[in-house]
This record gives structure tokens, C-alpha cells and sequence, in this order.
């Protein structure tokens, strides 16, 4: 008769190594399917149910998916967990499966496209939403899954872009900014992981005619001020004139100007002058900006002080101008001109930021020193204004004191 072999805690130690070994192959994942590199699995979750779910490799990262329960015995479970074991793989391929979870495939890129929205500063949501109102144009009030955002949807966008601008409902500016604002939301997703492959390198932007720079020279400037300025019903004409002044002699945005107070306005051994803060450039290393004020500013300024009846150091200098988004001094600007018989062509208020380049320009100052004073970060923006050097390149060639035939 054998004898039974006496429990020793060496025994017991391989017996649980057996017991676990058990568990793990009754526990341990079945492969069901493999496909580019992604593979389904079945691990078996006790009493008859198995667990579907699908494994994929992307940049050396695992990224696991789990799909649903069944039981074990269900051979229509098993072929649908193999259909969507396809459809997942296909997704991965158009590159729209997030790398963590694999859940981003069914968010709504408009609702996306509206959080970075909410995410921008007051100047800039208007353009984005200028061309959130044109994506939904072009693909209808219906959600844009990220997973349908592939190469040929992003095609089809240009092309409707494209045709808008060949039929003049659209510029090419325009359709441009459409394209960037889509190209710079795909970048985000990219960025954040939520798309594996982006289309926005793909996209070519519009090319665009050399925009037409409206502006006044020195005489026709001195003639516009010395003009009286016209009437407007519910404005005061003198405050608008000198905001118009304002812009023409120092190059300050409209939308700075309109920000000034009376306590910015110091006086120095050079002269006047004024600080603000850029608000384009603000956080691009160019915020803080001193721009110098011509006498006959000062002089405009000071009567419009004495115009105003509510008066106080850290009250707006221009408190009563119109809206933003009114044309009415666009308006007021065409008719002082057309009062002081000057003819322009696309006459607006960002044409007098212009004139104050062309005015320094004209008066022999380097583009350099025009940069510096309207405040851009670099040359390449004035540069726009190199077409004005012409005449003076030519006149300082024709003064070299060259003579050959003289002794």
C-alpha cells in the first residue's frame, strides 16, 4: 500500500503553482483573429460568458479596446464581434482612432470646433465662426463624426471652397481663412491624440491677388485736414475728425486708438507722446508701444478736450464714436474727402494706418523707422510699402556725382 505523501510547505508551494497556472490557461486570452498588425481576443469571464475585445499598436504603444460579453456558446456573437473587429481596423487605418481609448471616433467635430471657439479672445472667435458657419454649409446641420474625417472629405471641403470663389460668393481670402481655421482644428486634434493622421498638411490654401492699399500722399492729407469736417446725425464731428487725425499722423490701430485715455498722453523733452499696449502683438515680445504725436495733434486734442463736457484724467479720449461694426466712419471718411475734392478708390479707416506709412516714407524715412513707428514685429509687414522707395531710389541714383568726360 502506497503511503500518502506528508504536506510540506515545499508541496504546498507547487501545488499553488499549479493552481495558478489553472486559473491562468482557464482565464487567459484566446486569439480569434489577427489583422494588420490588430488582433481580436476571447478571454473567457466564468460561469459560460467570454469577453470580446481588440488590441492595436500604435507607435509602440498597446491601445486596447474592449467590445462586450457573451456567452461562449453564441456563434452570432462571435461573427459580430468579428465585424466590428474589422471596422475598428479600418477606422485605425483612416487614422481616426484615439490612442487611449478609441471612444474619440464618435465625437462631433463641429462641437469640437465650437469649444476652441469658446477657448479664443473676443477678436479672433469672430473669424472662427465665420468659418463654422461655412463648414456647416458645406456639409450640413448634421454631426461630422471624426472617424468620417478623411483625406477625400478633406478634399471635398477645398472643392467647395474652390467653387465658391470661381461663382464670387466667397474671396479667395476668405475661403482661405475657412481652410486655415478647419486646417488648424485637425492640428489640434492631432496634437491632443485624438486623430492618428492628419489631413492638413494635404490642403493647399488659395492663391490670392496682391491686395489694393488705398491711401493718402502728404498733400492730399493736408488738404483733408485743413478741410472742415462734414455734419453726422448723433455724432460729434470734431471727436471723429480727430480720431481720424489721430490714426493718420501716428499709425496706431483703430482699435487701440479707440482705448486711449487722457492719463496715456505724457510730455517729454522731445515732445508729446503716448504708451499703450499693442493689442495684436500683446504676448509676442512687442506689447508695450510709444508713439510720438505731431503738434498739430496736440492742438486737435486739446480743443477736443475743451469740447467735452464730462471730463476726467482716466476717462476714454474718444468716449462717443460709433460702433465697430458701423460703417459710419467709413462713411464720414469718404465724404471729408469728397468735401476736400480728393478721389479714392476703397477709402476706409484702416486706409489712414496707410497714409501715415506713405506720409513718413515720402518724407524721407527708412523702413525701419516705419516699422518702429506703426509698431510691427518685423519688416516683412512694411515691406508692403517698398513700392514707395521706388521714386527715391531712382532720384539718389541720378544724383551720383559720376561724369566721366570731366577733368
Amino acid at each position: 500500500m502506497l503511503e500518502t505523501p506528508q504536506k510540506t510547505p515545499q508541496n504546498a508551494t507547487i501545488e499553488a503553482k499549479r493552481h495558478k497556472n489553472a486559473t491562468r490557461n482557464a482565464t487567459s486570452y484566446r486569439v480569434i483573429q489577427k489583422l494588420r498588425g490588430a488582433t481580436l481576443y476571447a478571454r473567457p469571464s466564468g460561469k459560460g460568458r467570454v469577453s470580446y475585445s481588440v488590441t492595436l499598436y500604435k507607435e509602440g504603444k498597446r491601445v486596447r479596446k474592449a467590445l462586450f460579453a457573451a456567452n461562449e456558446s453564441d456563434a452570432q456573437a462571435k461573427r459580430r464581434a468579428i465585424e466590428a473587429f474589422k471596422q475598428i481596423v479600418a477606422e485605425f487605418d483612416k487614422g481616426i482612432v484615439n490612442e487611449s481609448t478609441i471612444a474619440a471616433s464618435s465625437t462631433n467635430f463641429f462641437d469640437f470646433f465650437e469649444q476652441l471657439i469658446a477657448s479664443k479672445r473676443p477678436n479672433t472667435a469672430k473669424a472662427w465662426r465665420t468659418a463654422l458657419y461655412h463648414l456647416k454649409k458645406w456639409y450640413g446641420d448634421k454631426p461630422l463624426p471624426l472617424k468620417e474625417i478623411t483625406r477625400p472629405l478633406c478634399f471635398s471641403l477645398r472643392s467647395y471652397l474652390e467653387q465658391c470663389v470661381m461663382r464670387g460668393d466667397l474671396k479667395a481670402s476668405s475661403a482661405n481663412v475657412v481652410l486655415a481655421k478647419f486646417k488648424c482644428a485637425l492640428n489640434v486634434l492631432y496634437d491632443s491624440g485624438m486623430i492618428t493622421v492628419n489631413h492638413a498638411h494635404a490642403l493647399k490654401a488659395f492663391s490670392e491677388e496682391k491686395p489694393v492699399i488705398s491711401f493718402l500722399t502728404t498733400t492730399e492729407l493736408n488738404r483733408l485736414l485743413a478741410t472742415p469736417p462734414p455734419k453726422i446725425r448723433g455724432y460729434s464731428s470734431h471727436e471723429i475728425a480727430t480720431f481720424l487725425a489721430l490714426i493718420a499722423t501716428t499709425g496706431i490701430r483703430p482699435v487701440d486708438a479707440r482705448r486711449l485715455c487722457w492719463r496715456q498722453i505724457c510730455e517729454s523733452e522731445l515732445g508729446c507722446y503716448v504708451d499703450f499696449v499693442v493689442s495684436k502683438t500683446r504676448g509676442k515680445g512687442v506689447s508695450q508701444h510709444r508713439v510720438y504725436l505731431h503738434p498739430h495733434l496736440v492742438f486737435l486734442l486739446e480743443a477736443h478736450k475743451e469740447r467735452q463736457t464730462e471730463f476726467s484724467p482716466d476717462g476714454k479720449i474718444f468716449p462717443h464714436l460709433p460702433s465697430e461694426r458701423s460703417h459710419t466712419l467709413t462713411l464720414f471718411l469718404r465724404k471729408w474727402a469728397q468735401a476736400a475734392n480728393i478721389v479714392k478708390d476703397r477709402l476706409h479707416v484702416y486706409s489712414l494706418r496707410h497714409t501715415c506709412a506713405t506720409v513718413l516714407l515720402e518724407n524721407g524715412n527708412d523702413i525701419y523707422t516705419v516699422a518702429n513707428v506703426l509698431g510691427h514685429t518685423s519688416t516683412q509687414h512694411t515691406s508692403r510699402y517698398a513700392h514707395l522707395l521706388d521714386a527715391r531710389r531712382a532720384h539718389a541714383v541720378m544724383r551720383l556725382a559720376i561724369n566721366p568726360t570731366a577733368e
